[in-house]
């Protein structure tokens, strides 16, 4: 009996521990500021980053400048040689303008278009890589622009409407994360009426 009990307090104690040890470590999380900016807004980088300091993205901005939803059986006509490996109904199409203003550090760093997140409420979803390849007719995701010069991109995110309600993308709540640290910068890509 003795027994059952030392290790009933023995399992206490070390659940108590855990627990402190796990809220102690979480009370010190930092969450990023969120700044929310609106569409044709264009929005600078400055310092901040999506993974790691070292993706230099600071004297860039990214502009939206419309969004459109088309169907996937529309893209594949358009573009005979996409596959729709992620079995999408639609492709919701973010045009954006990339601008770099200031950012000197030339081929070695710049943007990764593979890193932006078209958000909502109930998802997340990363651009889709083999339609940015086709609409843009370019082979990476990662671009970097001479000073002082801008380009236009088509952003392409695949839409399943089994999870994503495709009546409810074209409300304020969808938006395009363009950092996350130490800033999260949003662009809400439906003006506010």
């Amino acid at each position: 009996m003795k027994i059952k009990i030392l290790a009933f307090v023995l399992i206490v104690t070390l659940l108590s521990i855990s627990i402190t040890k796990i809220s102690v470590v979480n009370s010190k999380n930092y969450k990023p500021k969120t700044l929310f900016y609106t569409l044709c807004d264009e929005v600078q980088i400055e310092g901040d980053f999506f993974e790691s300091s070292s993706e230099k993205m600071d004297g860039y901005s990214i502009t939206v400048l419309n969004t459109e939803i088309i169907s996937t059986k529309d893209f594949i006509d358009q573009n005979n040689s996409y596959s729709n490996k992620m079995n999408g109904e639609y492709l919701y199409l973010v045009k954006v303008k990339f601008r770099n203003n200031n950012n000197k550090y030339g081929n070695s760093a710049g943007i990764d278009i593979g890193q932006y997140i078209l958000q909502h409420n109930s998802y997340i979803n990363f651009v889709e890589r083999e339609a940015f390849q086709l609409i843009n007719n370019i082979e990476t995701q990662k671009i970097a622009l001479r000073e002082n010069t801008e380009m236009e991109f088509t952003l392409p995110f695949h839409i399943v409407s089994d999870y994503i309600d495709v009546n409810k993308l074209n409300n304020k709540d969808t938006q395009l994360v363009v950092s996350l640290y130490p800033q999260k910068k949003v662009i809400q890509l439906r003006k506010w009426v």
